[in-house]
């Protein structure tokens, strides 16, 4: 296998562990004598089908010029998205090393890289990225957003309170499976709270794909938990981030989705009778308490949604809710116009300003006690009766410490 097929399949391993179901395609690659009966059985002795994928991964790369071919065409009838994407990748390396056009080696079917700006309008694809805390559903609305059920691996869900998206992605999808509405998504992992260090490393990685792979957005989705929509330190927090790398102009793109509010009818009339308020009552509520947190932000521009991913697709009230408020967000976000992202900023979490702080604070204290100790070292011997004694009564103290502490 030659290198760029070696970096293609390594670019797309981990959705590939992800999706494949490795028996559907032994007997293909068995017949086109893409491995041998001894790595074919070790491929099916390996206990999980994340790791048969894995196992059968290591395999391809060592076998001969032809496995790479054979093994994409393999994938054609059963995993045509990941088809896409070995093609997506292979394009983009193409792209990186030959600095060819995108129209001499992309084929019909594939997906253009944004960052390779076609001159055709048509070709520009509108482009949503979706933020949120951990928990809150993001991941089950991506995966039904893009065509998917709600728990398909495509966009990883967990039911632990931990974030399951462990980087960010990007990929080009139809809008609720509709063939002609492309559009591109980004998925970021799941914010905790600034103060913790894993922020500064989701803030890092998606800065690093909006520069590289994404060269604008259309829409900020954030994504809230409906049933708890508080506006706290942490969400105010990441706010405050992203209008730092975007300026203020991302206010004139941002979007609220309130997630796993069920739109049953008995439901939803006994959620809106507890809280004295319907739905939209409350989603305006809280718009005009994000306007008078954050001042450049105006009222007009902001939007909300409800979609609850779980909804039930056999019950009519539901299914006919989520699919009006899924077609209002296609609507708006694919004539909203782009913001650019080629001056993302990488900015810093609250710990790490405070971890800067307290570096500055220590090397400020190291600092002086150097000066200190140079200024003593300079002074004769015995300078005074004084600081003898003062010697002495810190030694007494330091053994009364040690005989009534034993330490």
């Amino acid at each position: 296998m030659d290198a760029i097929h070696k970096k293609v399949l390594n670019a797309c391993r981990t959705v590939i562990i992800q999706d494949l179901d490795v028996t559907t395609i032994l007997d293909q690659l068995a017949e086109k004598e893409v491995m041998s009966s001894e790595q074919r059985q070790r491929i099916t002795l390996q206990t999980t089908r994340e790791d048969q994928a894995r196992t059968l991964l290591d395999v391809v790369v060592t076998r001969g010029p032809n496995a790479y071919s054979d093994v994409r065409n393999s994938l054609q009838d059963n995993y045509k998205w990941l088809v896409e994407k070995l093609d997506y990748e292979e394009a983009k390396l193409k792209l990186k090393n030959e600095g060819l056009h995108p129209p001499e080696i992309l084929g019909k079917n594939c997906k253009v890289p944004a960052k390779n700006k076609v001159p055709s309008q048509n070709a520009r694809l509108p482009t949503l990225l979706i933020l949120g805390k951990m928990g809150v559903g993001k991941s089950s609305l991506c995966n039904v957003l893009a065509g998917k059920s709600h728990d398909s691996t495509s966009f990883p869900v967990s039911a632990e309170p931990k974030s399951c998206t462990q980087a960010t992605q990007v990929g080009v999808y139809n809008f609720l499976g509709n063939e002609g509405n492309e559009f591109m998504m980004i998925d970021t992992m799941g914010f905790d709270d600034p103060t913790k260090n894993h922020d500064a490393d989701i803030i890092a990685d998606l800065v690093e794909k909006l520069r590289t792979e994404v060269e604008y957005v259309n829409l900020v989705l954030i994504a809230l938990d409906g049933n708890n929509p508080r506006i706290d330190r942490a969400l105010i927090s990441m706010l405050k981030i992203f209008q730092a790398m975007f300026t203020n102009d991302i206010w004139k793109h941002i979007g609220i989705v309130f997630t796993k509010l069920t739109m049953d009818p008995k439901m939803k009339a006994r959620r809106e009778k507890n809280n004295h308020l319907t739905d939209q009552e409350k989603g305006n509520a809280y718009l005009k308490e994000v306007v008078r947190l954050f001042p450049e932000c105006r009222a007009e521009n902001l939007v909300f949604f409800h979609l609850d991913a779980q909804y039930d697709k056999d019950d009519e009230g539901e299914a006919g809710t989520f699919k009006i408020e899924a077609e209002s967000l296609w609507s708006l976000f694919k004539e909203k116009p782009e913001l650019l992202t080629d001056q993302v900023a990488k900015v810093k979490t609250e710990n790490e300003e405070l971890n800067s702080r307290i570096e500055q604070e220590v090397a400020m204290k190291v600092a002086a006690m150097k000066v200190a100790s140079t200024v003593d070292n300079a002074k004769p011997e015995g300078t005074t009766e004084l600081e003898k004694m003062e010697g002495a009564n810190r030694k007494r103290k330091k053994k009364w410490y040690k005989k009534i502490f034993n330490f």
